[in-house]
């Protein structure tokens, strides 16, 4: 009799990320980095900011940057279907929302069969990549995007600026 025998991935060797859909395109973060997913309920422009900062919205008595990761990484676009779903990364210090349209789950990714980008991304996506699944599931480092000094939206009672 044939057993099949699953050889278990050592913790350095694969990553959990969660995944969500945007423009029809799988994407993936550390799931380490995912602090929480919630329903968009408000978004307030903001004027004199980047393109791919979309505006700022409320949670939990918390201002929170919600940022375009279309815009971010360069790529086309083709509107925001019923995107809905905030994605909030979180790191020391830093914090903000990723708005998909559809969060699909989480899995576990090897990290060896992540492949380099292809040359059908833009250099401005490039350095937040980590790798493209097998199935074609582009994983984003968010850890790059959360130390990314472009990205820290300051707000204080005078104004609200950009980096």
């Amino acid at each position: 009799m044939n057993e099949f025998r699953q050889i278990p991935v050592e913790a350095d060797d694969a990553v959990e990320v969660l995944e969500f859909s945007l423009d029809g395109q799988s994407y993936a973060f550390e799931l380490a980095y995912v602090r929480e997913i919630a329903c968009l309920a408000e978004l307030c422009p903001l004027p004199g900011v980047p393109a791919f900062v979309m505006g700022i919205t409320c949670m939990h008595g918390q201002m929170l940057a919600v940022v375009d990761l279309r815009q971010l990484l360069g790529l086309a676009e083709h509107g925001l279907r019923d995107s809905r779903q905030l994605i909030v990364l979180q790191s020391v210090g830093m914090e903000f929302g990723i708005l998909g349209e559809r969060v699909s789950g989480v899995r576990r990714l090897a990290l060896a069969g992540l492949q380099p980008a292809m040359p059908t991304f833009r250099a401005a996506a490039c350095p937040y990549l980590k790798g493209i699944a097998a199935d074609g599931t582009v994983v984003v480092s968010a850890a790059k995007l959360l130390a990314d000094p472009q990205l820290v939206v300051r707000h204080t009672p005078e104004e609200i600026s950009l980096n």
